[in-house]
């Protein structure tokens, strides 16, 4: 069984400085270019400018634990003619109403832990991802 654990930082959730603020910018979960990290995700290509996937996640948070679809993108300008001075290279999965149940419910620190495991949907096999949220709210963070 693999488990892929990150913590979340302030730029990915939109730099929000205090309750009630808007995010500056979009909310993402940053991931490791880390061979064994990306290999727990499905492959996305260097030479497909933003190659994108959409990614099955069942948060386990939910009070009805459901499948929603999250675009994981690989922004890899820095390979595909960027002008920029500093050309992107890097993956991201991007937050969505149905991920943070209509509201910005990750927050800084907030460490997420995912299960990578197939399942039987209507006869075929598919690859999901169960997403768990652990807070320094919660007991046994502590």
């Amino acid at each position: 069984m693999t488990y892929y654990l990150k913590k979340l930082g302030h730029q990915e959730l939109g730099s929000i400085s205090k309750v009630g603020d808007k995010p500056s910018r979009g909310r993402y979960i940053y991931i490791s270019k880390d061979e064994k990290v990306l290999s727990f995700f499905p492959p996305l290509s260097r030479y497909v400018k933003n190659d994108s996937s959409l990614l099955p996640i069942i948060p386990l948070y939910l009070p009805t634990p459901k499948k929603v679809y999250c675009n994981y993108i690989y922004h890899n300008d820095k390979y595909n003619g960027s002008t920029s001075k500093r050309p992107r290279n890097e993956y991201r999965i991007y937050s969505n109403n149905a991920l943070e149940m209509e509201q910005y419910l990750f927050e800084a620190d907030d460490i997420i832990v995912v299960k990578k495991q197939e399942i039987l949907e209507q006869e075929e096999k598919q690859t999901v991802y169960y997403l768990e949220r652990v807070t320094t709210a919660d007991s046994f963070f502590l």
